[in-house]
């Protein structure tokens, strides 16, 4: 799915047009039954040190209120079991009866800066969350109430005079943890003297399906859901915002299901709900009307893109009267609410339609809230099927339901749950035709199972006749008879700019953006225009213009602003590609030949630095714990897979921030598996500055790039933000750790992007880890961890340098550098008729004695140009040429080949070689050290014998490396072994470095054999023949033995035993008159290794070796005797 979709991501303008207009803290902002939404801010006590703080509530008789829990939580989840057999909605809570108001309950006390507070505090041990019901709720003029955990990482709040105008019942959402406080602020002057009325009557004792954490979020449904915000949610992107998650408190408990907003005839607004009969049932009893009127129902709670596990801060509403309803007990499990206020104007609520037609849906999608999870879709492309309920004894009307079987789609499995009950079934005209009552399907092994859905054909007047069994006239009040009702929203979406276009000019380094008016009467006053999801003008044409861009991706949006200063929705996004149009560097020219020349010079290197919102210096923020003491903490920004890609390769080489005076900082990378750190010099002052790596870091597009800062001491607020739209779960990362990261979406009331640039190139490097050094270790976490972190604020009273920012900047989005191809010129000459993507020519057939020179055109694709500086480089009339024109050995011709190393055999009878090299006249011959062009080497051992030879040229530019090796068998090649076998020695160390790997043997100049490195001899062996060899050496050269004849000899030499032991003595018996016969012994071992000694006498013992193996003994008498004899040697 494309990420340019604007129009369904909650990272795009048409979904941050609400957060415009809202300051959305922590968690969910809450409405009366007039919905008016919290304040956010900050808990006054919050900027005193604990002991001020706190003082207040160390009297527990009246300051701390510890809940008592007559219950276990293995006792509430045998009793969950139990429900779920009676087909009872999740339960979320249980209420356990309280009496807690400011007249009978916590404490007084004046802060140091004057606010008179009451606080309160709430535990009730291993609750997940715990949420209020109240009694009364009415709160004075001009004060403020705030919830909050003892660990300041959840806050509620404020409430204020607005919130619940009606007095009476209400309700606040969950509080993450067992320890919860309230915080009243009083007026700030006597205007409004009277006391706030606040009582409480239940605790609500959160133990399951609850997933409030600081930014990633904990899915509480199956692992085979769809997200709303994949693709295929894309066409259904209007008609979540009608479907809402309940809790419904019923009696001692309090339950999730789903519910829609429905549209009506009269199209009134009136903010009918329609869900399932049996969520306002517990195993005891039916919500009573008080229950009803503390019911909580959750608009736009849903992750922000698909699969990211970071859900929105949803608007809830509080408190609903019952309109009517059909059991599941011979009916269709219906029922529709009434909820008790308007749903607010800002949250532009979407009305679904409806068709109560009796006709089975084609195709289409159930939207809802899986176990009390953010929002779900699961999809259907096959007819619903008329079905009858059947649950142990329930038994539902006779084909009162459809069953629909959903299928696999791109990101999922789409099935329903526990708590998606009541959730609405849409057919393929976008209109309601069913409410959940639940099935057999799931995640685990039955995803295509039953999802039976009451069909609202029959609750329509269908299941009783009185007013409270039917629905007719409360979605038809004008009695039109229609069939079916199309959605809208509350206010229809103002006409949105269409053809959206955009063009960069990079001649005139200028972006120009044109659309079409809105179509319609009404028409727009103005228009705002956005690059990358920041405001940058506004403007009453239909065209846009700006200059300067800097390289990157530019995504335009468009809204129009109409006379009752409503937004419409962007139109098309249009994007345009900035790139550096760079000229080539570095030309480096040298001579190749007589007359040619060799031009080389380096790809243009594209730098761009990265970032997320506007790149200002606008807030300061520090982190500390509940004792307000500072904690050290990292803040940063990351970069996803897609957002990788244009940059695949690529290299990392700074990171530009805003260091405060007095702070410690280091620099973290990581990408994958990947980590690098970098201790960052500390500043005298507050500035700017570039952090060099000390090793480039390259960047891979298969793992999401995390840059940050960790401050790891400071005095002032290290961390600088922007006052942009945050880019969430990008801009604004932070963390005590550096391994779970949260965004200041949900922890602070100043969301924006830190402060951080991060400088890439072209230029393409690898991942080299310099020596790592002394940084804390991030692993490691103390008493002052992220469970009691809160963020404390300060606005920049800000100095000179940083207020020069530039009020369009926008994030700048990663790109690939658009590589040019080349034109060459000659003293002003084109010399490459096609363009070439080399960055390297040759320039030929040019004349001696001149000036050349030459300048490189970059051609970018878009026709932008740009040319090098020019080059010069002179062609001397010096010869260039540098090789070996003539090579004598002993004054014979030896052919020369092309290539730098020279081969040559030398004949088996040759002692001594004299190397004789002509080169060009005026070229310079060193052989070895000396300035020579001879050199004599000894041959006589035989072997390879190496002479180095270099050649200058005489124009002093060229120097050729030779290297002349000249290659001779040893005397000593051939071996009689076993007295009828003919060897030859093929192990380096004893042929001075010759190994081979062929061999052609000879008989008196006739062909033997081949292949092989011994021979028998033959059965007509005679004393006079004469044997050689012709092999060929590793390096391809060929040689010939000399010939030579061999002695057979008979039984006259004896080794006995043979075999013989490891180690043992071996005796030698020499047949012969002679005494004190001088005998020389060679022993060989089969890797050719030998070892050589002498004995007299003739019979001798000695020990053949201690390592078993074969050997190949060698005996030679005095008198010329000579044998070899084959010895196993045996463990």
């Amino acid at each position: 799915m494309s990420q340019n979709k604007k129009y369904y991501t909650l990272s795009t303008h048409k979904t941050l047009y609400f957060l415009w207009v809202t300051t959305i803290l922590f968690s969910a902002t809450v409405f009366s039954s007039y919905a008016q939404i919290s304040e956010g801010g900050t808990p006054p006590s919050f900027m005193y040190p604990a002991s001020q703080k706190t003082r207040s509530l160390q009297n527990k008789k009246n300051g701390i209120k510890n809940i008592y829990i007559p219950f276990s939580l293995d006792d509430l989840k045998a009793d969950d079991e139990r429900m779920k057999e009676e087909f009872l909605p999740p339960r979320v809570a249980v209420l356990l009866p309280a009496s807690f108001s400011p007249e009978n309950s916590g404490v007084w006390s004046t802060l140091p800066g004057g606010e008179r507070i009451w606080q309160l505090r709430i535990m009730a041990n291993k609750a997940k969350a715990i949420s209020l019901y109240y009694k009364k709720f009415n709160l004075p003029i001009g004060s403020k109430l705030f919830i909050y955990n003892s660990a300041h990482t959840h806050i509620l709040g404020a409430y204020t005079h607005k919130t619940h105008p009606g007095k009476g019942k209400f309700a606040t959402e969950f509080v993450a943890g067992d320890d919860i406080i309230l915080e009243y602020v009083a007026p700030k002057s006597d205007e409004f003297p009277q006391n706030p009325e606040i009582e409480i009557e239940e605790i609500g004792y959160g133990y399951n399906y609850l997933s409030i954490k600081d930014s990633y979020s904990e899915s509480l449904s199956g692992s085979c859901m769809v997200d709303i915000n994949c693709e295929e949610g894309e066409q259904w992107q209007d008609h979540k915002n009608g479907v809402v998650k309940m809790i419904i408190p019923i009696g001692t408990s309090s339950f999730l299901c789903t519910g829609s907003i429905l549209n009506n005839t009269k199209e009134d607004l009136k903010p009918y709900l329609l869900t399932a009969f049996h969520c306002l049932l517990s195993s005891k009893e039916q919500a009573s009307a008080s229950d009803l009127s503390q019911a909580q129902f959750f608009f736009r709670y849903e992750n922000t893109t698909c699969g990211s596990n970071t859900p929105t801060s949803p608007v809830s509403m509080i408190g609903c009267t019952y309109i009517a309803g059909v059991p599941l007990e011979n009916g269709v499990d219906g029922a529709l609410l009434l909820l008790n206020g308007k749903i607010p104007d800002n949250l532009n609520a979407y009305y679904n339609g409806w068709d109560r037609r009796n006709i089975a849906p084609q195709s289409g999608v159930c939207i809802h809230h899986p176990q009390g999870d953010v929002k779900k879709i699961s999809t259907y492309d096959q007819p619903a099927v008329s079905d009858t309920w059947k649950s142990g004894s329930t038994q539902g009307l006779q084909d009162g339901h459809w069953n629909v079987i959903f299928k696999s789609t791109a990101n999922g499995h789409g099935v329903t749950e526990g708590g998606s009950s009541g959730a609405p079934l849409f057919d393929q005209n976008k209109r309601i035709t069913g409410f959940l009552t639940g099935g057999n399907a799931n995640c685990t092994d039955r995803k295509e199972g039953r999802n039976l859905f009451g069909k609202l054909a029959l609750f329509w007047d269908q299941c009783g006749t009185a007013d409270d069994q039917r629905i007719d006239k409360y979605l038809d009040p004008i009695g039109s008879g229609v069939e079916y009702l199309d959605g809208r929203y509350a206010f229809p979406p103002k006409a949105v700019p269409e053809q959206v276009s955009a063009k960069w000019s990079s001649e005139e380094k200028r972006s120009i953006v044109n659309w079409e008016a809105p179509k319609g009467d009404e028409q727009p006053v103005r228009y705002k225009i956005y690059r990358n999801s920041t405001e940058i003008g506004t403007t009453t044409s239909t065209s846009f213009s700006e200059t300067a861009l800097p390289v990157g991706i530019h995504h335009y949006d468009v809204t129009a602003i109409y006379a009752d200063n409503k937004a419409s929705d962007p139109g098309n996004t249009a994007t345009i590609y900035v790139y550096d149009i760079l000229p080539p560097k570095n030309i480096s020219i040298k001579r190749t030949d007589e007359t040619e020349l060799q031009i080389e010079w380096q790809m243009p290197i594209s730098r761009q630095k990265i970032f997320w919102g506007n790149a200002t210096d606008f807030y300061r923020m520090q982190l500390r714990d509940k004792d307000n003491q500072q904690i050290p903490f990292y803040f940063g920004q990351r970069w996803t897979t897609d957002d990788l890609q244009e940059i695949d390769g690529y290299t990392l080489e700074s990171v530009t921030f805003l260091s405060v005076e007095g702070a410690t900082y280091s620099l973290h990378i990581d990408q994958g598996n990947f980590s690098y750190q970098q201790k960052i010099d500390p500043t005298d002052k507050d500035q700017i500055i570039e952090v060099k790596l000390l090793k480039p870091v390259t960047i891979k597009k298969d793992a999401a790039l995390t840059v940050s800062i960790y401050a790891e001491s400071y005095t002032n607020s290290p961390a600088a933000t922007d006052n942009a739209v945050p880019i969430t779960q990008k801009g604004n990362i932070y963390s005590t750790d550096g391994q779970n990261w949260k965004t200041l979406t949900q922890h602070s009331d100043k969301d924006h992007n830190f402060f951080l640039q991060v400088g890439i190139s072209s230029l393409k490097q690898s991942n080299v880890v310099p020596p790592q050094q002394e940084i804390k270790k991030r692993s490691v976490k103390n008493k002052n961890s992220d469970e009691n972190s809160q963020i404390q604020w300060q606005t920049v009273p800000r100095p000179a340098l940083l207020q020069k920012t530039n009020t369009k900047t926008c994030s700048s989005i990663p790109i690939r550098f658009n590589r040019p191809d080349f034109r060459i010129y000659r003293d002003g000459t084109n010399i490459t008729p096609e363009l070439t993507t080399d960055t390297i020519i040759t320039d030929k057939e040019l004349s001696q004695g001149n000036n050349y020179t030459y300048t490189i055109e970059a051609i970018y694709p878009d026709g932008v140009n740009a040319l090098s500086d020019p080059e010069t480089f002179f062609l001397k009339t010096e010869s260039f040429e540098a090789r070996i024109r003539s090579l004598k050995i002993n004054g014979e011709d030896v052919e020369i080949s092309q290539e730098n190393t020279l081969n040559i055999p030398l004949d088996c009878d040759i002692n001594s070689a004299r190397i004789e090299i002509e080169a060009h006249p005026g070229a310079t011959i060193i052989m070895g050290d000396q300035i020579s062009g001879t050199a004599e080497i000894n041959v006589e051992e035989g072997g390879k014998f190496n002479q180095p030879v270099t050649i200058i040229s005489e124009s002093k530019e060229n120097t050729q490396e030779f290297s002349v090796n000249l290659f001779k068998l040893p005397n000593n090649i051939l071996l009689l072994r076993w007295n009828d076998v003919l060897s030859v020695i093929n192990n380096p160390e004893n042929n001075n470095g010759l190994h081979f790997t062929d061999f052609v043997w000879y008989r008196n100049n006739h062909y033997l054999s081949s292949g092989i490195p011994y021979i028998k001899l033959p059965d007509d062996h005679q004393s006079s023949d004469k044997y050689h060899i012709l092999v060929t050496t590793d390096e391809g050269v060929s040689l010939s033995s000399c010939e030579k004849q061999i002695q057979i000899t008979g039984d006259e030499i004896r080794l006995y035993p043979n075999p013989i032991k490891a180690g043992e003595k071996i005796k030698l018996y020499i047949d012969s008159q002679k005494e004190n016969n001088k005998v020389e012994i060679t022993i060989t071992d089969l890797s050719g290794k030998t070892k050589t000694f002498s004995a007299i006498g003739n019979s001798v013992k000695f020990t053949l070796s201690d390592t078993p193996g074969s050997y190949i003994v060698k005996i030679t008498t005095q008198e010329g005797i000579s044998r070899e004899i084959k010895v196993i040697c045996i463990p």
